[in-house]
């Protein structure tokens, strides 16, 4: 049957031994067991902290094994449109471990309802297998089951329990198992959206380094030719250019080719001339195919090295940096969308850097500017904390100005505000859109966000500064905080100076479960938590900024 209730505190109930007129039903676990831990307490910080789907989905099982005594438990995890058995626990784990299946019949209908149904068949026999239309369930009953206990684990798999001499699972094991996959789902998801988080932090690095590189003053033709090649290599052209543009000109001069001849460097064009100059004109990319001489020789490429011929312009925002040329000696060639997905991206990182490396200081400009475009992104997650890293950052500013400190640690406190909760990017959407206050396991799960952000921007140098105040801005002053437990002095003070300005800005935000603060309740609020929570001298000196602020 599918249904069931969802829980995720859900406590295993307590079962014993029965035996009626029909023969004796063997509990899956063992009697006496009043209380238990959360399936993440079981896993333990170190484990998810390590992010290994691997060894949390053991320890999962592992804990699993100690309440369900039955002949298999096992995960499986969804790829592309199969599922792994990545974990397996009993007496065919060899034999299913590794295995792969298909996406179909019951599994399918288990991964794709909203709800995440249970499947609960009791009495499985050959023929009832063959009825659920999938393989994973004809194999168990091959090994001796005769009841099956199947559950989506969110969108990232399913834990499947089977037993060869339990008459049925009941509803109070649904309702446990539910609760278990429910923890082990987030868990999962949070590891997918890590991955991406990092990604996104990956990108990021590449665009400063582009940026100091050209800041730096390395040369700038050298940038456009690396550029120009990664291009060319992603695409498979046989030749390209990079025309860059001259604003107090309005033209586009040739700055970088590959695969042109020595003659096609001293190309000039117009704004409007030719295919480039029309480009660059319309700010719009044009493919042509059957190029003749003068066409070539227009859009940048040199006589008869294309039958086609790509030009993209090159963009930051609305300004114009240049035109890329891409050509291909064979007729009937295609660009690839996935190609010239990963050449626009690339173009973006270059013209960034054109542009930063252009302004001289005004790069610094440029790069706050996309830190905040970074975490535009993460709150657009939750839809009741807009503009809340902007407000953030501009009071632990505005703090850090009235503490006197220097403007370089001042700079780091605003960035680490606008960075602070971007490891929620690696926890799934449903947390943020609760209508209600958090359970302790989401609550447990949430308190993961500063480690999974230091974690994310670990490798971008010059990022190494906000590192520890993202790490640290949920420390609490009496030690009784987290990512680490560290009290007083301890806690970096700019986390400290954080840890402040958060509290003051999500106390006065509106919450769909809670009315916003006043700011006279706001600070009321912090004075209490003065050393206890949050650092005494540092609440003394916010607050009589806020409450200046107010009186003017």
């Amino acid at each position: 049957m599918l249904g069931g209730n969802k829980n995720p505190e859900t406590q295993f109930p307590t079962h014993d031994v029965q035996a009626d007129g029909a023969g004796t039903a063997i509990s899956p676990r063992p009697s006496g067991l009043v209380a238990k831990p959360s399936l993440l307490e079981a896993v333990g910080k170190e484990a998810l902290d390590s992010q290994d789907l691997k060894v949390i989905s053991e320890r999962a099982l592992d804990y699993l094994s100690r309440y369900f005594h039955v002949d298999t438990i096992m995960f499986l995890v969804k790829r592309l449109d199969k599922l792994d058995v990545l974990v397996v626990r009993g007496a065919n784990a060899d034999s299913l471990l590794g295995s792969e299946y298909p996406i179909e019949g019951s599994m399918a209908s288990l991964l794709e309802a909203v709800d995440g149904p249970t499947l609960n068949v009791p009495d499985l026999s050959f023929d009832a297998a063959l009825g659920f239309k999938d393989k994973l369930t004809g194999r168990l009953v091959e090994r001796g089951a005769v009841s099956l206990l199947m559950t989506a684990v969110g969108q990232s798999g399913l834990l499947a329990l089977a037993a060869s001499r339990l008459n049925a699972f009941t509803k109070m094991d649904e309702a446990a198992i539910e609760g278990v996959a429910f923890q082990l789902g987030y868990v999962a998801e949070t590891i997918r959206q890590s991955s991406f988080l990092k990604q996104s932090a990956d990108e990021f690095n590449k665009l400063l380094n582009s940026i100091n590189q050209v800041n730096a003053g390395e040369n700038l033709a050298e940038t456009l030719r690396s550029t120009l090649a990664s291009a060319v290599e992603l695409t498979g052209a046989n030749s390209g250019s990079f025309l860059l543009f001259d604003e107090t000109k309005e033209v586009l001069s040739l700055e970088a080719a590959v695969g042109l001849p020595e003659s096609a460097i001293a190309v000039e064009v117009k704004l409007g001339e030719g295919i480039a100059g029309w480009v660059a004109a319309h700010r719009k990319p044009v493919m042509i195919k059957d190029l003749d001489e003068d066409a070539a020789a227009q859009s940048g490429l040199g006589p008869d090295q294309a039958a086609v011929a790509l030009a993209l312009p090159v963009l930051l925002g609305d300004k114009l940096v240049g035109v890329l040329n891409l050509g291909s000696t064979r007729a009937g060639y295609t660009f690839t969308t996935a190609a010239l997905n990963q050449v626009v991206k690339l173009l973006g990182q270059t013209g960034a850097a054109i542009v930063a490396g252009q302004a001289g200081e005004a790069w610094q400009s440029l790069y706050v500017d996309t830190v905040k475009a970074l975490a535009q992104v993460i709150e657009s997650r939750d839809p009741f904390s807009p503009g809340h890293a902007v407000d953030v950052s501009g009071h632990a500013g505005d703090l850090a100005r009235a503490m006197r400190l220097s403007e370089d640690n001042i700079h780091t406190i605003e960035l680490a505000g606008l960075l602070h909760d971007i490891g929620t990017a690696a926890i799934t959407d449903n947390l943020f859109r609760q209508e209600r206050p958090l359970n302790s396991v989401e609550r447990l799960l949430i308190r993961s966000h500063p480690r999974l952000g230091a974690k994310a921007l670990s490798e971008i140098t010059r990022l190494h500064g906000v590192l520890p105040i993202i790490l640290h801005h949920h420390e609490n002053f009496d030690g009784s905080g987290y990512a680490e437990g560290l009290k007083g002095d301890e806690i970096p003070l700019g986390a400290r100076i954080l840890a402040v300005a958060e509290a003051y800005c999500a106390m006065t935000a509106e919450r769909p479960y809670r009315p916003a603060k006043t700011s006279a309740e706001a600070i009321d609020e912090l004075r209490r938590g003065a050393g206890t929570q949050f650092d005494s001298q540092i609440v003394y000196v916010f607050c009589n900024l806020v409450e200046k602020e107010l009186r003017l």
